[in-house]
């Protein structure tokens, strides 16, 4: 019998737009506290097609300005991370990201040269790993 893993499309978005730090977890706006932003898994598996967003890009050319983004379990970024810099609105996060039952998961969104203030959103795919 072949088992097939189940596979679905995650994220989370801020509620409002700042130039905040702000981490963002699964399904839920962004705060700085972990304790109301980092969400357990309720299943192992792993992330990937990891896509960081933003509605409106850092800064102009040549300013500086960018989003750092890292994926974070348990409270500590992870090597996944990528950057929106200046007149990007997105970045690619490489995976895939493993995950353990009750790890819990945010994405962190770090303001670099205080970028314009946005609504900060991540989504990917989560397979799971039975």
């Amino acid at each position: 019998m072949v088992k097939f893993a189940s596979v679905s499309i995650i994220g989370g978005q801020t509620n409002g737009q700042d130039s905040n730090t702000r981490r963002v977890g699964p399904f839920c706006a962004g705060n700085p506290a972990a304790a109301s932003s980092d969400l357990p898994m309720p299943y192992a598996g792993q992330l990937s097609d990891i896509v960081a967003h933003v509605n409106i890009a850092p800064g102009a050319a040549a300013s500086g300005k960018a989003w750092d983004v890292a994926v974070m379990l348990n409270g500590v970024a992870t090597a996944h991370t990528g950057t929106i810099f200046e007149t990007a609105d997105r970045c690619v996060i490489a995976g895939p990201v493993a995950i353990a039952y009750d790890d819990e998961l945010a994405v962190l969104f770090t303001a670099v040269n205080v970028p314009a203030g946005a609504v900060k959103g991540w989504a990917a795919k989560f397979t799971e790993v039975t």
